[in-house]
């Protein structure tokens, strides 16, 4: 999981990830992963997390099937006592119009969570479409999950020189 978040890719191309994917550019680190969703190719460059992580791993990280690590995730989080309601737009198919933050945290979790610090971080949105494979913005944004006071302080931010 923390290599999603440390990667922004999905379950499925964050947990094949290995020291063989790794490239070296221009002397700089990148693990090179072909998306399985898209086919798209892209280059993510090497967090020392990640090479820490695989290094553990003898450069494979282990294998664990997508219901098993979200039902693991689920259970950390309610261990964490991350249980607060959290109203939904609307009603769900089954009719809840509520429910626990614990529930919500999936290993998709991970590649929106690399999205969100990465933009409040300041990167700017075309680099972290590079390394996350999102080829519209709005379907980037759609992946920031920002509070409102961030919102308003990376439009300050991006408003500088313009409002005085």
């Amino acid at each position: 999981f923390m290599v999603g978040c440390f990667t922004g890719q999905r379950l499925s191309d964050y947990s094949r990830i290995n020291s063989s994917m790794i490239k070296t550019i221009k002397g700089g680190k990148f693990i090179k992963v072909v998306q399985k969703k898209t086919g798209k190719e892209v280059y993510i460059p090497l967090d020392v997390r990640v090479k820490s992580i695989l290094d553990k791993y003898n450069g494979q990280l282990p294998y664990y099937a997508d219901n098993v690590v979200n039902a693991n995730l689920k259970l950390i989080a309610e261990l964490l006592k991350w249980t607060w309601k959290v109203s939904l737009e609307g009603k769900r198919a089954d009719g809840k119009k509520s429910i626990r933050f614990c529930d919500m945290i999936s290993s998709h979790t991970a590649r929106r969570s690399f999205a969100t610090n990465a933009y409040a971080a300041n990167v700017p949105l075309a680099s972290i479409m590079a390394i996350t494979g999102h080829s519209r913005e709005e379907k980037l944004r759609v992946y920031l999950r920002l509070q409102t006071e961030e919102k308003a302080i990376i439009a300050a931010n991006d408003m500088m020189g313009f409002i005085k």
